[in-house]
């Protein structure tokens, strides 16, 4: 059964909700931003989701603020995967704890380093890198993702584990005025932040500007603002305008999946 991902309205979600009770649905698969506002709803109205046996997330990162709702308060199995629809690579996060397992099985995946040396070492980031076994009409050889990892465990007899999936690097970088930049992982939040927001979004079109996009709750307030505000000032240059914009939906990519960030 599919269900509309762009219809982010109470209205909705309540039809999707009463449908799965009416057929007996255990199991839901969806972008994580999705999952995640469906299941935010139903927290809000205190509705039953202990009938949910599993979720399934894809083709997107699952972030902090969707893992602590998700896992955290409401204690559902999830399943998050990565892979491409050329059938490339596979990779899975059985857990939902941001550990990926390689599939070795589906495609050969490898993580370069800038110089195209071939990493096995935990820790080192590199670009994951992947030859397709099973795409006949038009495999794909050594083709770079443009998305990044690090090893958790590399070791003979032993499952490959990726800690995460870094989004496309080029993508990734957050100017300052004078050409330095940070990422999108130093900006990260504390914990405690997160308790304040229903999601969030970075936003820059020029350097040494930044808009970031908060979906507030109702216990987001002025003094929490300006946490906020202190919280990314603290990690960009001291020149740097940051714009932090209270929004009721983020904005999303014309396939109806989550951007977190956009940058031009």
């Amino acid at each position: 059964m599919l269900f509309d991902g762009f219809r982010n309205n109470d209205a909705y979600y309540k039809i999707v909700y009463q449908t799965l009770l009416k057929f007996k649905i255990k199991y839901l698969q969806g972008y994580p931003s999705s999952i995640y506002n469906f299941f935010l709803f139903l927290n809000k109205k205190n509705l039953n989701v202990k009938f949910i046996k599993g979720v399934f997330l894809s083709s997107e990162i699952f972030l902090e603020h969707q893992r602590q709702l998700l896992i955290n308060q409401l204690n559902l199995p999830i399943l998050s995967v990565y892979g491409h629809s050329e059938k490339l690579i596979l990779a899975v996060d059985f857990k939902g704890n941001n550990t990926y397992q390689v599939i070795e099985e589906y495609g050969y995946l490898e993580l370069l380093d800038e110089n195209n040396n071939v990493i096995i070492e935990v820790g080192k980031l590199g670009e994951i890198t992947g030859t397709s076994f099973d795409n006949f009409g038009m495999p794909l050889i050594r083709y770079k993702t443009g998305d990044y990892s690090s090893y958790l465990q590399y070791e003979d007899g032993k499952p490959r584990l990726l800690n995460g999936i870094q989004g496309r690097w080029q993508e990734m970088k957050i100017y300052n005025s004078d050409g330095s930049f940070v990422t999108p992982t130093a900006l990260n939040l504390h914990d405690e932040l997160y308790n304040y927001i229903n999601g969030l979004q970075y936003i820059q079109k020029e350097k040494g500007k930044l808009i970031v996009n908060l979906v507030p709750n109702n216990r987001f307030n002025d003094a929490i603002k300006s946490r906020f505000l202190n919280h990314f000032q603290q990690r960009m240059a001291p020149d740097s305008t940051i714009n932090i914009v209270e929004v009721k939906e983020l904005h999303k990519k014309v396939t109806g999946s989550f951007c977190y960030w956009i940058l031009h």
